[in-house]
């Protein structure tokens, strides 16, 4: 009777506290303006606990000026997808008090999209686009009646929710490889 109890309570506890995890191919694409040249991006994701890539890679399609983001990622049910990043180079360029010499830095421009949901289902059919005036993009999602529904926020410069900025604070930036096969 003492072997049932423990067995009773031990599954008790593991369908209270355990959480859900399941894996997911993804497909998305991204626009940029028409000053914002796609073959100057590169594209990160950052690190996040309990969601990860099995694998991840992107193409992309210059006469469109767009960027398309594939893979397989595991996660934990109700953790929100690794926040991509977009990283475009540009030149920046100094002058000394004078205006006599100058001194060239590279720049990187950042453009941040977050996913409140693990990953993006196939029915995801919203427009990402990103500008130098609303350089990131939130993904938020409610569940009406067993049917997902998206909402695409871009946000701009000076947006400080703080789940946004969490989202996109992790310590641990990796490099998204682009396929060679795939760019158009």
């Amino acid at each position: 009777m003492k072997n049932l109890i423990i067995l009773f309570f031990s599954l008790l506890t593991i369908s209270f506290f355990g959480q859900a995890t399941t894996s997911n191919k993804f497909n998305f694409k991204v626009k940029f303006d028409k000053d914002i040249p796609v073959e100057n991006i590169d594209v990160f994701y950052i690190e996040k606990s309990g969601n990860y890539f099995e694998h991840v890679n992107y193409c992309l399609n210059i006469s469109e000026n767009e960027i398309e983001v594939f893979g397989e990622n595991n996660y934990v049910i109700e953790v929100s997808f690794p926040t991509i990043i977009f990283s475009l180079k540009e030149k920046k360029t100094y002058h000394n008090h004078m205006n006599i010499e100058t001194e060239t830095a590279e720049m990187q421009k950042l453009f941040f999209l977050v996913n409140y949901k693990g990953s993006f289902e196939k029915d995801f059919d919203k427009e990402l686009k990103f500008s130098h005036n609303k350089p990131n993009i939130r993904i938020k999602y409610k569940n009406i009646q067993g049917r997902l529904v998206y909402d695409v926020e871009s946000i701009e410069v000076n947006y400080t929710d703080s789940y946004f900025r969490s989202s996109a604070s992790g310590n641990s930036m990796v490099k998204i490889n682009i396929s060679k096969n795939l760019s158009k």
